[in-house]
Protein backbone atom coordinates (compact mmCIF):
# COMPACT_ATOMS: atom_id res chain seq x y z
CA UNK A 1 0.00 0.00 0.00
CA UNK A 2 1.85 3.01 -1.17
CA UNK A 3 0.01 5.02 0.78
CA UNK A 4 -0.67 3.11 4.29
CA UNK A 5 -3.27 0.47 4.16
CA UNK A 6 -6.78 0.71 2.92
CA UNK A 7 -9.17 -2.14 3.82
CA UNK A 8 -9.76 -3.77 0.15
CA UNK A 9 -13.43 -4.74 2.05
CA UNK A 10 -14.63 -1.10 3.21
CA UNK A 11 -11.63 1.52 2.27
CA UNK A 12 -10.67 2.10 5.66
CA UNK A 13 -7.63 3.21 6.46
CA UNK A 14 -7.40 2.08 10.18
CA UNK A 15 -5.82 -1.31 10.98
CA UNK A 16 -4.46 -3.24 13.46
CA UNK A 17 -0.96 -5.56 12.68
CA UNK A 18 -1.42 -9.30 13.88
CA UNK A 19 1.70 -11.00 14.80
CA UNK A 20 0.71 -14.54 14.97
CA UNK A 21 1.54 -15.45 11.22
CA UNK A 22 4.51 -15.82 9.41
CA UNK A 23 3.63 -12.95 7.15
CA UNK A 24 2.01 -10.71 9.20
CA UNK A 25 -1.77 -9.86 9.06
CA UNK A 26 -3.55 -6.62 9.41
CA UNK A 27 -6.89 -6.21 10.61
CA UNK A 28 -9.38 -3.17 9.55
CA UNK A 29 -10.43 -1.50 12.83
CA UNK A 30 -14.12 -1.09 11.06
CA UNK A 31 -14.83 -4.11 9.49
CA UNK A 32 -12.39 -7.07 11.26
CA UNK A 33 -11.05 -8.08 7.33
CA UNK A 34 -7.94 -9.50 7.64
CA UNK A 35 -5.29 -8.98 4.73
CA UNK A 36 -1.76 -9.14 4.17
CA UNK A 37 0.40 -7.45 1.82
CA UNK A 38 0.80 -10.35 -0.71
CA UNK A 39 -2.90 -10.67 -1.20
CA UNK A 40 -3.09 -10.51 -5.54
CA UNK A 41 0.31 -10.63 -6.05
CA UNK A 42 1.99 -14.14 -6.95
CA UNK A 43 3.07 -14.51 -3.77
CA UNK A 44 -0.04 -14.59 -2.26
CA UNK A 45 -0.54 -18.34 -0.77
CA UNK A 46 3.07 -18.98 -0.79
CA UNK A 47 4.84 -21.36 1.77
CA UNK A 48 8.33 -20.26 0.71
CA UNK A 49 10.05 -17.61 2.53
CA UNK A 50 10.12 -14.35 0.31
CA UNK A 51 13.98 -14.59 -0.20
CA UNK A 52 13.76 -17.67 -2.28
CA UNK A 53 10.70 -15.98 -4.76
CA UNK A 54 13.22 -12.74 -5.10
CA UNK A 55 16.15 -15.33 -6.20
CA UNK A 56 13.69 -17.25 -8.57
CA UNK A 57 12.78 -13.22 -9.67
CA UNK A 58 16.45 -12.17 -10.49
CA UNK A 59 17.54 -15.35 -12.12
CA UNK A 60 14.31 -15.50 -14.04
CA UNK A 61 15.79 -11.39 -15.46
CA UNK A 62 19.12 -13.10 -16.29
CA UNK A 63 19.73 -12.19 -19.86
CA UNK A 64 19.36 -15.85 -20.79
CA UNK A 65 16.82 -16.47 -18.08
CA UNK A 66 16.22 -19.73 -16.34
CA UNK A 67 14.61 -23.18 -16.56
CA UNK A 68 12.92 -24.73 -14.05
CA UNK A 69 15.43 -27.74 -13.34
CA UNK A 70 18.56 -24.88 -12.34
CA UNK A 71 16.13 -22.83 -10.58
CA UNK A 72 15.07 -25.87 -8.39
CA UNK A 73 19.44 -26.27 -7.50
CA UNK A 74 19.77 -22.72 -7.42
CA UNK A 75 16.65 -22.24 -4.42
CA UNK A 76 17.05 -25.22 -3.57
CA UNK A 77 13.63 -26.45 -4.02
CA UNK A 78 11.70 -29.30 -5.96
CA UNK A 79 11.16 -28.88 -9.72
CA UNK A 80 7.83 -28.63 -9.63
CA UNK A 81 8.01 -26.30 -7.39
CA UNK A 82 10.48 -24.30 -9.41
CA UNK A 83 8.52 -25.17 -12.34
CA UNK A 84 5.17 -23.32 -10.65
CA UNK A 85 7.06 -20.37 -9.58
CA UNK A 86 8.62 -19.95 -13.56
CA UNK A 87 4.75 -20.23 -14.48
CA UNK A 88 3.58 -17.47 -12.34
CA UNK A 89 6.29 -15.30 -13.18
CA UNK A 90 5.71 -15.70 -16.43
CA UNK A 91 1.97 -15.72 -16.38
CA UNK A 92 2.43 -12.38 -13.90
CA UNK A 93 5.16 -10.97 -16.60
CA UNK A 94 2.62 -11.39 -19.34
CA UNK A 95 -0.01 -9.44 -17.60
CA UNK A 96 1.94 -6.55 -16.45
CA UNK A 97 1.52 -3.16 -18.23
CA UNK A 98 4.56 -1.16 -17.45
CA UNK A 99 3.05 1.97 -18.68
CA UNK A 100 1.32 2.24 -16.08
CA UNK A 101 3.92 1.69 -13.60
CA UNK A 102 7.14 3.22 -14.71
CA UNK A 103 7.50 6.91 -15.21
CA UNK A 104 10.82 8.71 -14.73
CA UNK A 105 14.08 7.33 -15.42
CA UNK A 106 14.05 3.54 -15.71
CA UNK A 107 17.20 1.57 -15.48
CA UNK A 108 16.73 -2.42 -16.46
CA UNK A 109 20.07 -4.23 -15.80
CA UNK A 110 23.14 -1.74 -17.10
CA UNK A 111 20.72 -0.13 -19.81
CA UNK A 112 19.27 2.98 -18.36
CA UNK A 113 16.02 4.67 -20.19
CA UNK A 114 14.18 7.83 -19.69
CA UNK A 115 15.71 11.25 -19.62
CA UNK A 116 19.28 11.83 -19.08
Amino acid sequence: WPDGFVCPRCDHTGCSRLNSRRVPLFECGRCKHQTSALVGTIFEGTRLPLLKWFMALDLFLLPDGISAMRLSQVIDVTYKTAWLMLHKIRHAALHFDARELLYGDVKVNSDQYGRN
